[in-house]
């Protein structure tokens, strides 16, 4: 997914776990949910952990301080579930 974000403006990413194979089962993660920012050259601009949405959402946000130029960024979250998951962006 492509978001489009006018530089120095902060923006909030979001990400949904679902269960392997299924795209209706959420599974909220059992620890932290990490989220690391890269850009086109695969420098991290960016990592920490992501806010969880409520229990029962498999869904999580995280906020990409706005940068001092125009970029290409990369995010990648990583999180434990219940059961193996199948990250689907909300």
């Amino acid at each position: 997914m492509l978001t489009r974000v006018p530089t120095t403006r902060d923006v909030t990413v979001s990400h949904t776990f679902y269960a392997a194979g299924d795209s209706e089962t959420v599974l909220d993660a059992t620890g932290n949910v990490v989220v690391t920012v890269t850009d086109a050259a695969g420098t991290q601009v960016s990592t920490g952990n992501a806010t969880s949405a409520g229990v029962g959402t498999g869904r999580y946000t995280y906020v990409v301080a706005g940068q001092a130029s125009a970029a290409s960024l990369a995010v990648a979250w990583a999180a434990t579930a219940v059961e193996a998951v199948s990250p689907r962006t909300a």
